[in-house]
């Protein structure tokens, strides 16, 4: 009895240390806001947002010239993963910290900020790269399933 409540309270801890880091890393949101400050120049401000609200950190970009979409290969399976990166004067600049699927929704986002970077008739433009809902929605589910195998009463059976 005493063993299945430690591996009860092991899985319990194991499910809530995972909903944990769903929600720090899953959880974040990023809002590209860009501007001309001369016609030939663009400056953009990179803002990391956690669940949309709270603000963990900004960085401006000078010079933005391109944006690319960067692959990432990983493991035995060679997995690819993608990400938008900004070409500017301080070098590649990553619009999120992750990697991640599909191709084609990073394609558009980079199509999105080239298409401003082109185009001489809009002053400000801004998008928002991530989805905190997808974060919340595993993560506290994993959560509320730790806190249940932790706190469930013993069964006679």
């Amino acid at each position: 009895m005493c063993a299945r409540k430690a591996q009860m309270l092991l899985f319990g801890l194991i499910a809530i240390c995972l909903g944990i880091m769903a929600l720090i890393l899953g959880g974040q949101t990023t809002v590209l806001r860009c501007t001309r400050p001369e016609p030939s120049r663009v400056v953009c401000v990179k803002q990391v947002k956690w669940l949309g609200a709270v603000p963990v950190r900004e960085e401006t970009v000078e010079d933005v010239r391109r944006a690319v979409v960067d692959e990432h290969i990983s493991g035995v399976h060679r997995k690819r993963s993608y990400r938008v990166e900004l070409i500017s004067s301080q070098g590649n600049v990553p619009l999120t910290a992750y990697y991640s699927t599909p191709y084609w929704q990073y394609e558009e986002t980079a199509a999105q900020i080239n298409a401003y970077l082109k185009s001489d008739a809009e002053d400000t433009f801004e998008i928002r790269e991530g989805n905190a809902l997808l974060a919340i929605l595993p993560g506290g589910g994993l959560i509320v399933a730790g806190l249940v195998l932790i706190f469930q009463k013993g069964r006679r059976g």
